[in-house]
This record gives structure tokens, sequence and C-alpha cells, in this order.
């Protein structure tokens, strides 16, 4: 007789599992939000880019902990499976007691093994390297438990007929037994990638250079104040395993099951794709974040404070006091410690006691600090940022714009522009490298410039002369992209060895080439973006304040020069964008189109 399931029951554990599976990915939610959404109610991708895009110490040290893990499951793989062939398959003296013992090593706490690890890596002499954390792992036993009890459960005929075919004994390992016990190898890999990446207790002993930690470890020292920085740490964290697992979790399951139900590659052709596209977008991301933290350092012009040891006070001139929303605050300029190196600002509260000849007094200052007078943009905390020496003064000429309503004491030819009023202030000597926020101080010293945008025709040349190498620029941003999509239709399909190869040529080649050309491309700091530098609103309105003021004051014959340079190099920026752009679409068309035919007759 039957039972039958009380609908009670059911709802009951219905809930409980959903609960259950609240709790554990609460955290995982906790973190894309917090990464999303940095401000209360705000959504924003800013925390992601200033870590997948901005910073280049955050995915060096992604791909540094790559390697060491690929280094660490490679080895662990050879020696599982050649320990489990012996286990499985081969009778010697003391195996039971051996056997037993693998067991016992395994089920020992990690704190139990570190000391001894760490006095055997210290006679060898391999502290404070990556040997340190790769030898132990290699002998981990986990990895020849789980693969003595799959080659345990291939028969033992199927070797003998290897054996009789003429097959040696490392031929039917590698084409008889390893195929056999492939959910087991991804039970190896999955698990000791795992054990690999989420390592912290072996770094901390074994390494005292910051440098050479990995990523588990190295996010812990990067001393990012912003929340949102640090959680977005974490979705950089979470792909690999996130990725691997969701590729092989039915291995797991089966490897850990003694389960042998490998439905080959077709099933793991959409893993494959889906690893090729994030590698290459994650190199990509390495590339530009190398460009991007070079462009958007903060050219910061500096003084050092004066004490006054009588009344115990510190000043600065008026200039590093920089008056914000929420209270004064000044900017110190010091080296970054840490993951996160360079000179970097830190955002720092002051109370400006008084004020006199044009300084400013205070107290708590560090008397060596370098604090910043004047920047190339937004200041913004732990931004990355370089100290300028002024050059000798030079010629130039400025672009003043000025919104509706502004009233200036200026005396200078001014024409309507777009939301106001632009002004042609040509000066004889300007200081070098140019600093808009100087500039306007100097220009407006009560502060009437504070919403007005400050051109110098100079950098406005140097912008344009970049304009094709932006359009070249973008242009190979796509072209990796391209032929993974190219690759990724290769995957799976019989007789493409030859497409496959050449895919990843052009894609090696297509990186090599962004990367190279990322180097040459140099924007004028005065003409970049507050926030982000792919801010192309931002772009998009510099360039027409240019292109307008310029061509209201066509008769200066440098405004007229920067107005045709401007034009000339924008219409061959476009032009690049469109060729590459359909090109790329004819090449992912013929690839779509290929991939579509039967398969070859080669195999």
């Amino acid at each position: 007789m039957t039972r039958r399931r009380s609908p009670v029951l059911g709802v009951l554990s219905s809930v409980l599992t959903v609960l259950l599976l609240a709790v554990i990915l609460a955290p995982f939610f906790q973190v894309l939000q917090g990464a999303l959404f940095p401000q209360a109610g705000g959504f924003s991708l800013l925390p992601v880019y200033k870590v997948f895009f901005a910073t280049p110490e955050y995915l060096l040290v992604f791909w540094r902990t790559l390697a060491l893990c690929a280094g660490i499951v490679a080895g662990q793989v050879l020696l599982s499976v050649l320990a489990g062939l012996g286990f499985a398959k081969y009778d010697f003296p003391g195996k039971g007691l051996w056997f037993f013992l693998l067991l016992v090593v395994m089920v020992l706490p990690l704190q139990v093994t570190l000391v001894p690890n760490f006095r055997m890596l210290e006679a060898l002499n391999l502290l404070d390297t990556q040997w340190a954390l790769v030898l132990p792992a290699l002998f981990a036993p986990l990895g020849t438990f789980l693969m003595t009890q799959s080659f345990r459960a291939v028969p033992d005929e199927i070797l003998e007929a290897a054996r009789l075919d003429g097959a040696s004994t490392w031929t039917a390992l590698w084409k008889v037994l390893v195929p056999c016990g492939k959910n087991g190898l991804s039970c190896v890999v999955v698990l000791t990638f795992l054990s690999a990446w989420n390592m912290v207790e072996q770094p901390m002993a074994y390494l005292k250079d910051a440098a050479q930690h990995p990523l588990s470890v190295a996010l812990a020292t990067t001393g990012v104040r912003d929340q949102g920085v640090q959680l977005a740490c974490c979705l950089l964290a979470l792909l690999p395993p996130l990725l691997l697992f969701l590729g092989l979790h039915k291995e797991l399951v089966q490897g850990i099951a003694l389960q042998e139900d490998w439905a080959g590659e077709s099933r793991h052709r959409g893993f494959y794709r889906a690893a090729a596209v994030a590698l290459v977008v994650l190199v990509e991301c390495t590339l530009l974040s190398t460009a991007v933290s070079r462009e958007m350092a903060v050219e910061v012009k500096t003084a050092r404070p004066r004490t006054d040891p009588a009344q115990g006070v510190h000043s600065l001139p008026l200039a590093a006091f920089h008056q914000e929303e929420d209270g004064t605050f000044l900017y110190l300029l010091e080296e970054s410690e840490g993951l996160l190196g360079g000179e970097r600002l830190r955002r720092t509260p002051a109370d400006l006691l008084s004020m006199e000849e044009g300084r400013g007094f205070t107290t708590g200052l560090e008397e060596r600090g370098s604090y910043v007078l004047y920047a190339s943009r937004s200041l913004e905390d732990e931004a990355l940022a370089a100290e300028i020496t002024p050059g000798d003064p030079a010629p130039d000429t400025y672009l003043l714009w000025a919104p509706a309503g502004a009233e200036l004491p200026l005396e200078a030819p001014s024409a309507p522009a777009a939301g106001g009023t632009v002004y042609l202030l040509p000066q004889e000597e300007a200081s070098q490298p140019f600093l808009e926020e100087q500039e306007l101080a100097a220009l407006f010293p009560g502060g009437e410039g504070e919403n007005c945008r400050l051109f110098s025709l100079k950098d406005g040349e140097a912008f344009a002369s970049q304009l094709p190498l932006l359009g070249a620029a973008g242009v190979l941003l796509l072209v990796p992209l391209a032929c993974c999509v190219g690759l990724c239709f290769s995957i799976g399909k019989r007789g493409k060895g030859k497409a496959k190869a050449l895919w990843c040529l052009l894609l090696v080649a297509s990186l090599v080439g962004l990367s190279l050309l990322l180097q040459r491309v140099a924007i004028p700091a005065s003409l970049m973006p507050p926030e982000t530098i792919f801010d192309l609103g931002y772009y998009g309105e510099t360039f027409r304040l240019l292109e307008e003021g310029a061509a209201a004051f066509s008769e200066d014959p440098l405004c007229s020069e920067t107005l045709t340079l401007l034009r000339q190099r924008g219409r061959v920026a476009l032009l690049i964008l469109a060729g590459g752009g359909t090109l790329l679409l004819a090449g992912i068309g013929a690839a779509g189109l290929a991939a579509r035919k039967g398969p070859g007759k080669n195999g």
C-alpha cells in the first residue's frame, strides 16, 4: 500500500527550502546590491568601473592568482592520477596502511599542518615565494582519494583488454582509465581550484611580502574606504569559481557519487563559450585599466605647510582649502600602501581658524606632507594623482564659456554660444601644463568663474590630434570580441581545427594591437571627464563647446586652425569607426554562416 504524502508536510518542506536558500544566497545578493547601489537608493556603476577599468592593480593580482591556481590544479591532477593508479590497480606492501594514513591526513585541520609545512619551507628556503603556496597544495590528499575511488570503479577486464591490444601502462592510463574516470577528475579540478582560490591562512603564514599575496588576501590590504569598491572587488573574486562551478557542477556531483555519465563535449559547449568570452573581456579590461589609470591620474599642484611653533598652528595657501557641500577639506598627496600603489589623495576635514595675506591657518597638518592647491579635474578621495612642476610660461589662447546670466568682469571679444556666452582670451604667456582651476582662480579671484569652463586651444589641438587614435581604439576594442564570437561558433564543430587556430591567432593579434595603440593615446588632462573616462556625454559637450567657440572667432588664426583640425580629425574618426564596424559585422556574419554548415569530413 502506497503512503500518501501529507500536503501540510509538503508545504512546510517548500517553505523551509525557500528560507534556507534565502539565507544561503543573502550574502551574494548583498554583494550585488552594495556594488551596484553604493548610495542609498541610487544605481551606479562607478564602483564596478573603478575595479574593472580604472585600477589595474586589482586585475593584475587577479591574473597572478589565476595563474597560481592553474599551476596548482595541473600539478594536483597529475599527482592524483598517478597516485590513484597505484592505490587502485597495484598491490604493494602496506597498501592498506598507507591508504589509511592518507585518509587520516585528509581529515586533519589545516592549522595542524601549517607549522610543519612552515618549518619545511623555511629549511628549503622557499618562504616568501610562490612555491610556498604551490608545493603544499600539490600533495593534498583529497585528489588522490577521489581518483583512487574513480579508478577502482573501472573493471580490471578493460585494462587487460587494453594490454592485450599492445597498450603500455602509460597509454592504458591516459587512454582508458582517465576517460573512464572523467567525472572524478572534474571533481578534483573543481575542488582543488576552489581550495587554491580561497586560501587565506597559507599566504598569511608563508608570505611576508604583501606584493606576493593572492587575491583572497590582497583584497583585504587595499585600504579602500569606499564600501562599494570593496564589494565590486568581491564580484571580481567571485567570477572564476562561479563560472567553473556552473560549467562542471554535474560532473562534481557525479564524481563524488562515483557515477560515470560523461555526456561529451556538446554538453559543455556553452561552458567553453562563456569561459572564452569572460577571459577575453577580462583581458580587455586589464589593458584598458592600465591606460585609464594613466590618463585619469589627477595632475595636481601642491604646497607644503608652514609651521608656527610659537602658536602651534600650520598655514597653507587659501587655494588648498576646498569648500564642498559637507564642509571644508584638504587633499593630502601621499604614497599609498598595500595593494594599491602610487601616489593617491587623502581627503581630510580642516578647520579654517583664520586667514591672513592669502593664507589659511589650521592645525593637525603633516609638516612634510604635500597638499593640493589646484588640480586638472575634480578631486576625489583615494584618486590616483601625479604632482606636476609648472614649466616655463608659453603663449596660449583661451576660450572661456560662461553660463547664461553670469556677469564676468571681462573686456574681451565675446559671442553667444549654446546656453551661454563664449569669450576669446588671448594670453601672451600662460603657465604650462594647463590647469583650468588655477587659471580660473587667476582670472576671477572673487570666485565668479566657478561655473565657467576654460579651454586651452593648445589642448584643443592635442585633443583633435588624438581623435583618429580614439576611433581606432574603439574598433580594436570590438575586434577581440568579434574574434571570440567566431571562436565560439567553431567550438564543438568537427573539422574546425584550422578555424579555431585562425580565430585564436586573430584574437591574440588584436589584443597586442590594442595594447600598443592604448600606449600612444594621450588626452590632455584639462579635457578629461570628472569621473569616468567613458563619459561620452562629457566628450560630446566638450567637442561642441570647442567647435562653437572656435567658429565664433574664426577670424583669429589660431581659432581657425583649431576648428579645421577638429572637424577634419572628427570626420576621420567617424570613418574609422564606421568602416571598422562594417568589417566586423561582415566577419561575424561570415563566421555564423560557416558555422551553420554541416560537420566536415575531418573529425
